[in-house]
C-alpha cells in the first residue's frame, strides 16, 4: 500500500515516515495502523522598535531656540510556532547608539 499522508496546514513531516506499507495477511487491527510522525511548522518572525530622541536648545530664559532629533530602530528576531501561534523572542538584540550632536554656534550663546 502507497502510503500519501494528508498533513493538516501548519505541520509538516518528520523524515522516515513510511511511503510504502505492507499489512499481514492475517493481521489484527493494530496490525493494519500506520503511524506517521508530524512535527510543527515554525517561521522566523521579527518585530521593531523605534527610539526617538530629541535635543532641545533653549535660551536662559527657556525659550525653544532650535531642535536636533534622532531615531534609531531596534529589530528583534523571533520563533513563531505556525500551529499554536507562540513566538519565542531572540534576546540576543545588537547594541546601538546614537550619533553624536555637535551644538552649532549661535551668536551671543554659549552652550553649556
Amino acid at each position: 500500500v502507497k502510503v500519501t499522508p494528508e498533513v493538516p496546514e501548519n505541520y509538516e513531516e518528520v523524515a522516515g515516515n513510511p511511503t510504502d506499507y505492507t499489512f499481514p495477511e492475517n493481521g489484527t487491527d493494530e496490525s493494519n495502523v500506520v503511524t506517521i510522525h508530524l512535527k510543527h511548522k515554525h517561521e522566523t518572525v521579527t518585530r521593531d522598535n523605534v527610539v526617538t530622541r530629541t535635543i532641545e536648545y533653549r535660551d536662559e530664559k527657556g525659550n525653544l531656540l532650535d531642535t536636533k532629533s534622532q531615531s534609531l530602530t531596534f529589530t528583534q528576531s523571533g520563533d513563531k510556532d505556525l500551529v499554536t501561534g507562540q513566538i519565542v523572542w531572540n534576546t540576543d538584540v545588537p547594541s546601538q547608539s546614537f550619533d553624536e550632536v555637535k551644538t552649532q554656534k549661535k551668536a551671543g550663546y554659549t552652550p553649556d
